[in-house]
């Protein structure tokens, strides 16, 4: 049987994403080589104890923070190439 469903467009792509916090004189590394491909309309959910880093990999997502390294695309968008006021319309 040979399937007539269109694949679905690539969404979100993140590619070896890292995020390192400094504290003082001391380096977090909250997300460590982070890949990850969602399809338009998949669901996704993040599960974990308090403190393993949800909310890191979220606000990178959302535009409010970007990654230590490594390439996020959502929709086609660049986001760590956006500029300010591209970050702002995504956001809307």
């Amino acid at each position: 049987m040979i399937s007539t469903m269109k694949p679905q467009p690539e969404h979100v792509v993140c590619t070896d994403v890292f995020k390192i916090f400094k504290v003082a004189d001391l380096e977090v590394v909250a997300l460590r080589g982070l890949d990850l491909t969602l399809y338009q309309s998949e669901v996704l959910a993040l599960v974990g104890a308090s403190g393993s880093g949800k909310s890191t990999p979220l606000n990178i997502l959302a535009g409010y923070d970007s990654p230590s390294a490594g390439q996020v695309t959502i929709a086609g968008r660049d986001l760590i190439n956006m500029k300010s006021s591209e970050i702002e319309k995504f956001h809307r």
